[in-house]
């Protein structure tokens, strides 16, 4: 009786320690990875769409983050993130990048109205900002109810920044990494044990909308991912929870081959290529927590990333934390997300206050799926009860693995998207742009600076004629043309509006993607032994011609602060 007495007194003296401990806590900043919500079945042929299921999810994704960093329903939680705007999004505050891919894009929306609802929705009173005061005294809402519209930017395969949030995309040696996990005795058995397995799947849930040799385990997630979309919305389906469960393990286990494998190496021997996009995120993670440091916590306080499952796979495999959960080697679920939380312990809310470096902590979180509350998990094999982590501990383990800069990236993965030509050695017939004749200088450069004094050359004699010779210049107008369009008063009747194009198809014996994801493919395996002919094939692929933007280089590096929407460059 006594015992038992002690064991519930210690009990409860531990948790009023806990709950001064997150009493005491400041949150600087959150850096949250977001998988999108539930979409189309990726195996068929039309592209992928989020769901209306999907934006539930997702929503229900942001509602859960309001709850915890803007606006705190709970006294058991810490505070929220101090200096958060509660009820009107600052887009100063909140930073939030995804993949123009349908399903990201829209996902990040969805969030972005749970974390931000409408202004008469987000408070018990109607919250009012200057400018909806009119002039005359009435009030003007905003439509929907002062629906609130968050800032995203989006990155498409062509833009640099894709590769913070899906490092494996467009990166040659990546793929043919993963094609050769396909010829793995792992792989190898799985495909033989599991034949028949798959072709009574196909036969039950695919039937005639997809080809018989698609059902194998090289399709592994691609058929989980059917068959959890037919569980949602097909009432017809009988396969049985034991079967549902058994393709999630294997897709969870081909995910890992090709997304978590550490043992396997690029063109460098221990690059870990099949992990890139884990190296690629740790750096964009670590980029924006440091901003928010940097800016003494006015700016970066939510940073919200949107992507597929590979980042996650990649990084849960990098900081070793299948080792506490083995549900880390698995598949994680719709909405699910990584949390990096800045805090410090003690009241230091006022800007003036702002704790150094040394004093600053980074905690981890996941939460898998949108119905459980998010787990702190220990980073980098540390032991379980110490996942508080100094700022600096945290940077040093990061920096141990993390992937930040373009060019490396481009080297490691032998890409040839057009930014990577910057930084290849062998541009222009093989003439390195650091050995070559222009004193260390690219050709590329050197045109460009070139270009830039022949034009100031032209504008200074312009200037000199209208100043001493009297040359004056007149707008002609012209009439403009009724036929209007997106083109105004270029386009003709003729003409087509402008669509955006699909992203690049891979390079031939790299997995098929369905956006940025990969998910492996029922040709790889007869491809998976072609990579010296595959290398051969892509150092042919050069481009005749750069399509680089200028200011494309001040968007490359991740530790580089976006332009502010008030700024001006």
């Amino acid at each position: 009786m006594l015992l038992d007495l002690f064991t519930v007194g210690l009990a409860g003296l531990l948790f009023v320690r806990s709950a001064i401990a997150q009493s005491e806590e400041t949150i600087h900043a959150a850096v949250i990875l977001t998988r999108h919500g539930e979409q189309t079945p990726i195996i068929l042929e039309a592209d992928s769409i989020l769901t209306p299921l999907g934006a539930q999810q997702l929503y229900s994704a942001g509602s859960y983050f309001r709850n915890r960093y803007v606006n705190p329903t709970s006294s058991n939680q810490p505070g929220a993130i101090t200096g958060i705007d509660t009820y009107v999004i600052d887009n100063d505050q909140i930073v939030t990048f995804a993949l123009s891919d349908e399903p990201i894009a829209t996902s990040a929306i969805a969030f972005l109205q749970g974390l931000y609802p409408p202004t008469n929705q987000s408070s018990s009173s109607l919250i009012l900002e200057d400018e909806n005061v009119l002039a005359n005294g009435t009030v003007s809402l905003g439509p929907l109810g002062g629906y609130q519209y968050p800032q995203i930017q989006t990155f498409g395969p062509l833009d640099p920044n894709v590769i913070w949030m899906a490092g494996s995309a467009n990166c040659p040696e990546a793929e043919l990494s993963a094609s050769e996990y396909f010829t793995t005795a792992e792989s190898e058995t799985s495909q033989l044990v599991n034949a028949q397995f798959y072709s009574n799947i196909i036969n039950e849930t695919l039937g005639n909308a997809s080809s018989p040799d698609k059902g194998t385990y090289i399709n592994a997630y691609a058929i989980y991912d059917y068959v959890l979309y037919q569980q949602s919305h097909n009432r017809t389906l009988k396969l049985s929870s034991a079967d549902v469960n058994h393709l999630r393990a294997l897709a969870g286990q081909e995910q890992w081959g090709i997304n978590g494998n550490l043992s396997a190496s690029g063109r460098t021997k221990g690059d870990r290529i099949r992990a890139i996009a884990g190296q690629t995120l740790a750096a964009k993670v670590l980029s924006l927590l440091t901003s928010n440091i940097r800016n003494q916590g006015i700016y970066y306080k939510m940073n919200l990333m949107f992507s597929y499952l590979d980042p996650f796979v990649a990084f849960a495999a990098l900081a070793e934390l299948q080792d506490q959960n083995t549900d880390f080697m698995g598949i994680p679920n719709f909405g699910s997300s990584m949390v990096f939380e800045l805090f410090s312990i003690g009241n230091n809310t006022a800007i003036a206050n702002y704790p150094s470096t040394d004093n600053l902590k980074v905690r981890f979180y996941f939460r898998n799926g949108t119905d459980q509350d998010m787990v702190s998990f220990a980073l980098f094999d540390r032991p379980k009860s110490q996942s508080d982590m100094s700022w600096h501990d945290f940077v040093s383990a990061m920096q141990g693995f993390y992937l930040n800069d373009l060019g490396q990236w481009c080297d490691t993965c032998q890409s040839q998207n057009y930014y990577c030509e910057l930084f290849s050695a062998d541009f222009n017939n093989g003439t390195s742009g650091i050995e070559g004749g222009d004193g260390g200088m690219t050709h590329q450069i050197a045109g460009v600076i070139g270009a830039s004094v022949t034009i100031g050359v032209f504008l200074l004699l312009i200037a000199a004629a209208m100043l001493f010779g009297g040359v004056r210049f007149h707008r002609v107008t012209k009439r403009k043309s009724e036929l209007g369009g997106f083109k105004g008063s270029e386009k003709l009747a003729s003409d087509a509006d402008l669509t955006s194009g699909k992203a690049a198809e891979p390079v031939a014996g790299a997995s098929v993607t369905k956006g940025h994801e990969r998910v492996g493919s029922w040709e790889l395996r007869e491809q998976a032994g072609q990579r010296k002919l595959a290398e051969e094939n892509i150092g042919s692929l050069r481009r005749s011609e750069s399509l680089r933007d200028d200011d494309d280089e001040l968007r490359v590096n991740p530790f580089s602060d976006p332009v502010k929407v008030r700024e001006h460059v």
